[in-house]
């Protein structure tokens, strides 16, 4: 399993000491990973981070320590603490008691294509926070964490407009150097929206994903995201949900087969992420709108 690494010694390591919890897998979007840990009392020692990281601390209160660029930083952590450190950044730490927390790296390939993609200069520069809070970006792992923990039942379009939601925050708030630009005058073309719209009605068994979309537009992933809620006031991943739960109700009305395979044939991974998207959308149980409609 890939894990969030620094570079210690000339070396490559984890740059936590303790392994992940069970559940705690690898995002699927490339150049983002996720970690969960229930971390113990630990001093970890000088390391570079090649990497954008991100923490984000669910239990406490704490007390923890980190030297970098010869300074010295002492503060208490409690739940909703983050920390973020820029790429480059050399540091030690210790954490003087157990602690839970979501980490998360960003690869410099996944700034880079993010800032490429938003029209900017490719230079893009972090400071290091050592504690702070920001609720945005806290709901945001936490919701890392909770498809980390179902497997990525909500699917690969899902994990991909979390971390493009994670991306443009970061760069938002906390870059040195940027702004995310305004919205193009004019929106997305009706002809080039209803190429989208056409594709998602095709494909919406399917595993579909932003690079897919993007290039049926015929722009960047970030403008079409934004362009695109801005002329159907959804994302697209809500689109496609809901265009896959249009068709599971259809099929759960007017089709004798049962909820599993009406869950396949609607473009859902498994009955379990069936089950959950529906009573969160529609408010009752597959099975139960089933009875409902006969």
């Amino acid at each position: 399993m890939k894990r969030i690494s620094v570079i210690r010694d000339d070396k490559v390591v984890p740059l936590l000491p303790d392994e992940p919890l069970s559940n705690s897998v690898v995002s699927p979007v490339s150049g983002l990973i996720v970690e969960t840990h229930l971390l113990r009392a630990t001093e970890i020692p000088e390391h570079e981070h090649s990497s954008l990281c991100l923490h984000l601390q669910t239990s406490g209160p704490i007390r923890a320590e980190w030297w970098s660029d010869g300074k010295h930083v002492e503060a208490n952590h409690g739940p909703g603490s983050m920390m973020l450190t820029a790429p480059g950044t050399r540091d030690r730490a210790h954490w003087h008691q157990p602690s839970e927390r979501i980490v998360l790296s960003l690869d410099e390939s996944y700034l880079l294509r993010a800032v490429e993609e938003l029209g900017k200069n490719r230079h893009l520069r972090f400071e290091n926070q050592w504690v702070f809070e920001d609720r945005q970006l806290a709901l945001i792992l936490s919701e890392f964490r909770r498809e980390m923990e179902s497997k990525w039942e909500m699917g690969f379009l899902y994990s991909e407009h979390l971390g493009m939601s994670l991306v443009i925050a970061l760069i938002r708030k906390y870059s040195q150097d940027m702004d995310i630009p305004p919205v193009a005058r004019g929106g997305i073309s009706r002809v080039r929206l209803q190429r989208v719209l056409d594709y998602i009605e095709a494909n919406s068994h399917l595993e579909i994903g932003l690079d897919d979309l993007a290039g049926v537009a015929n722009m960047s992933r970030f403008h079409f995201v934004r362009l695109f809620r801005g002329a159907t006031g959804v994302t697209p991943y809500r689109y496609l949900i809901d265009r896959r739960l249009q068709v599971a109700k259809t099929l759960l009305r007017l089709d004798t087969r049962n909820v599993s395979e009406i869950a396949l044939e609607a473009g859902f991974q498994n009955t379990r992420s069936f089950a959950r998207v529906f009573r969160r959308f529609v408010g009752v149980s597959p099975s139960e709108y089933k009875r409902q409609s006969c």
